[in-house]
């Protein structure tokens, strides 16, 4: 690399490092993850996409309230996913296929739909 295309690149390097950084910190506070929801990642017992749905599903429990939660008690950080309660996975995998809540009276839930 010639020391021109080093000092242009260098500079929208850092630019893209910051917007990527304004990106997540926007992200992080428009959607709060519960850091008991994303251990099962950092533990490594749940990885890729399966993980990844885990952790969403548990990280939006966490936002409901108690009673909401309460309904949710099969939905536990380190158990199968695809055995939670309103969760239907593929049978090749653990790849969820759909989520059906609408019989468990959520009112986040209902307030979605």
């Amino acid at each position: 690399m010639t020391p021109l295309a080093a000092k242009t690149l260098l500079p929208n390097l850092f630019v893209s490092c910051q917007g990527l950084f304004v990106f997540f910190v926007i992200l992080s506070s428009v959607f709060p993850f519960n850091s008991a929801a994303l251990s099962s990642l950092a533990t490594g017992k749940d990885v890729g996409e399966e993980g990844m749905q885990a952790a969403a599903l548990l990280a939006w429990k966490a936002n409901l309230d108690y009673q909401s939660q309460s309904l949710l008690s099969s939905w536990v950080v380190g158990s199968n996913h695809c055995n939670w309660i309103g969760i239907g996975c593929k049978r090749a995998g653990r790849v969820i296929n759909h989520i059906d809540l609408k019989s468990y009276g959520l009112r986040e839930y209902q307030d979605m739909m």
